[in-house]
């Protein structure tokens, strides 16, 4: 706290909190999915992994593939 009794620093956890960013993660993987010819995936198929990261998201959009193809489509 400052002398005036204002804090120094304010953090959010923005994600799921305030703002909802799963829609544009489903966007983003339907790109990727488009990109090689694949029907997009339903947005209910990626919300429930959306705050468990990008390998996550990418097993659930690509089922198919093994793990090295899927680790294969994340810089």
């Amino acid at each position: 706290m400052t002398a005036a009794g204002f804090p120094r620093a304010v953090l959010f956890d923005l994600d799921g909190t305030l703002l909802d960013s799963a829609p544009d993660f489903v966007a983003t993987c339907n790109a990727m999915l488009a990109e090689r010819g694949r029907a997009p995936v339903d947005p209910a198929v990626l919300r429930p992994v959306v705050s468990k990261g990008s390998r996550a998201m990418v097993g659930a959009a690509f089922p198919d593939l093994d793990a090295a193809a899927r680790d294969a489509l994340i810089p």
